[in-house]
């Protein structure tokens, strides 16, 4: 083959008589029958003699040309030579580095001495091109920035993502002058993301000034180098975190769930906010508590929401007393709004406005519609609570026996329920069409962005509420405890009595279910019915 393309013996020779001679015969006849031109294929064989000088390739070696090897030939390529006879011998230019590692690619990947990382599975997925990957692979962190990307791409994030993460890794070891493993300031950070918005590339229609840039830049660096321990340590808590902490493993010691728990620290870390007290050692004082309660006053928090609030502070204050965090009594002085047992009707929902809302929601095209449709089934035909459809498995789910197995929320009672038709066709085109099921978890219901997790009750109460306002439905609370309530109001109305709507409910008394004799419309409808003249007509002779 070089015969036939090169005329001039004297660089005949000098191909003919260098090494890897058969594996460059090869190359160039496949090259050939791509179609390629007799120039561009003498290009190819001045190229290869290129590669053979610069990576010090030899008949019979198989010595494996690492990318790292590649780059910096490519460099020295690239790099003008002076007062060389030829005045085009100039390749100080990014597309001449790039074209010669491109080429070099190529041709040590068809002599299979190309660094085996080229072929790696992460590298196909996110790059196409011969630069690109070179350029991933090059780069100093390699397997840290591969592990981090492996870690998102199992926890289900696009294509499209995965390789603006890889390329803001590049940016970030770039614009750190990242070498090696080292601490790197927020200060360090910060300028950083400043130079990368200001910087303005025509080529990767990067625009000069762009705010995203900027704290993208800074969210993504925190991120990543979080991973790799590269940040500084955080700084000392506060005097607010260490008591509050002292208090919840106190609570954790008597067996509180981990919800309560976590529940706690979020009232008491706003309260210590508030009183503006987050990191002096004076004890908590009245003044402290009259500004926590005006707080809420100005902002018409509800009294169950304050009084909630209020208990979860006294019981704090208790343990606050015996460490002398606070003033002697002073949890005797909290005093909580007076809040009437049954005072309010359940929010709830017209059954026909609940069925409307189920064919809406039924109707929906989308990657979370499926998973929506199963959630709405589950609350408004068995009326579950938010956490118990969230904490459902797949094993909970009986199909033969047709059956589901529901863990109560509160008191953790089990309770079997049949599986009614219509949910079992929701759940089962939810699990062929939604579910990630390759994901190796329980759990039923799975978060729709990545990171791919198991739905929280925030979840499924945003989700609720999305359908509930979008379909302007007339209810006080939009949640999901108002499908809970309009289950039980349509129960009580077909004529059930307390005792199973409560059984259904999961309620462990009466008195959970006696709010539900208010909207119990066909007994207050007999009662209003009563001739109450006759009857103390009746009285009185009597």
């Amino acid at each position: 083959m070089l015969e036939q393309i090169i005329i001039r013996k004297s660089f005949l020779k000098k191909h003919l008589a260098a090494p890897l001679l058969k594996e460059r015969e090869y190359f160039l006849t496949m090259k050939s029958k791509e179609g390629l031109s007799r120039l561009t294929l003498l290009g190819w064989a001045g190229y290869s003699l290129k590669f053979i000088q610069y990576f010090d390739l030899h008949d019979g070696e198989k010595r494996i040309v690492s990318l790292d090897d590649v780059v910096e030939a490519a460099r020295q390529w690239s790099s003008p030579i002076p007062d060389h006879y030829h005045s085009r011998k100039r390749h100080d230019c990014p597309s001449s580095r790039i074209k010669f590692i491109e080429m070099a690619v190529e041709f040590l990947l068809y002599v299979g001495l190309l660094d085996s990382r080229y072929q790696d599975d992460i590298i196909n997925y996110l790059a196409e091109r011969k630069w690109h990957r070179v350029r991933l692979i090059a780069a100093p962190f390699y397997k840290e920035r591969m592990s981090f990307l492996m870690d998102c791409k199992s926890k289900g994030f696009k294509r499209q993502t995965l390789q603006l993460y890889a390329q803001y890794q590049l940016h970030l070891i770039e614009y750190l002058d990242l070498k090696n493993f080292r601490i790197v300031t927020n200060e360090e950070i910060s300028n950083a993301a400043k130079k990368w918005q200001n910087l303005e590339d025509k080529g990767s229609h990067k625009k000069k000034g762009t705010k995203s840039n900027y704290s993208f830049f800074i969210y993504f660096a925190n991120m990543w180098l979080k991973e790799l321990h590269m940040l500084p340590e955080s700084g000392s808590p506060s005097i607010s975190d260490i008591r509050i902490n002292e208090y919840l493993n106190h609570l954790a010691y008597r067996r509180y769930s981990h919800a309560y728990i976590k529940g706690r620290r979020y009232i008491l870390t706003y309260f210590y906010k508030i009183i503006e007290k987050e990191n002096q050692e004076h004890p908590l004082t009245l003044e402290d508590i009259d500004k926590y309660i005006e707080y809420y006053t100005i902002n018409k928090v509800q009294r169950n929401t304050l009084k909630e609030y209020l208990c979860c502070i006294r019981v704090y204050l208790r343990y606050a007393v015996e460490k002398g965090w606070c003033i002697t009594d002073l949890d005797k002085a909290l005093i909580t709004p007076k809040v009437y047992s049954e005072e309010n009707l359940p929010s709830f929902l017209p059954w026909n406005k609940v069925q409307k809302l189920l064919q809406t929601v039924k109707e929906q095209t989308g990657k979370s519609a499926s998973r929506d449709y199963a959630i709405f089934m589950l609350l408004a035909m068995y009326g579950l609570r938010c956490s118990e459809v969230a904490n459902l498995k797949i094993s909970d789910i009986d199909w033969r026996k047709e059956q589901v197995y529901i863990k109560r929320a509160k008191n953790c009672r089990p309770q079997v329920l049949p599986l009614l038709h219509n949910v079992g066709e929701a759940i089962i085109a939810y699990l062929k069409q939604g579910r990630p099921n390759d994901i190796g978890s329980d759990s039923l219901f799975f978060c729709t962005p990545a990171p791919i997790r198991p739905i929280s009750c925030t979840a499924i109460a945003s989700v609720v509420y999305r359908y509930l306002k979008s379909s302007e439905m007339d209810v006080r609370h939009k949640g999901p405890h108002c499908l809970r309530h309009s289950h039980a109001t349509f129960l009580i109305n077909e004529g059930q009595t307390l005792k199973d709507v409560g059984d259904l409910l999961g309620h462990k008394s009466m008195e959970a279910t006696r709010i539900y004799a208010k909207v119990d419309l066909n007994s207050l409808r007999d009662v209003s019915n009563i001739n109450w003249g006759s009857f103390y007509e009746y009285k009185r002779n009597c």
